[in-house]
């Protein structure tokens, strides 16, 4: 689901801090650590990828404007991804 928010100038934006997020991405299928290989060759991932206790496996960018995204999905049966720690 996409909202509309108000617009804030890109010079008033600051990173936004974990699990505060501007964009949630849920990828369909097992690809997602295809996803996050891909991502990881042209931009820092800032956190996972990792298993979360409802059994998605996230991972999160940052984009140019500092917009967070957390990209979220199902990983391939068997894979062993590191659980999120609180």
């Amino acid at each position: 689901m996409l909202q509309c928010a108000e617009e804030i100038p890109s010079s008033a934006r600051r990173p936004a801090p974990e699990f505060v997020w501007s964009v949630y991405l849920r990828v369909a299928g097992t690809a997602l650590l295809d996803v996050a290989a891909e991502v990881e060759g042209k931009t820092t991932i800032l956190r996972g990828p990792e298993r979360m206790f409802y059994g998605l496996v996230e991972f999160e960018v940052s984009d140019p404007d500092g917009y967070r995204v957390c990209i979220s999905g199902d990983a391939p049966a068997g894979t062993n991804v590191k659980l999120h720690v609180e």
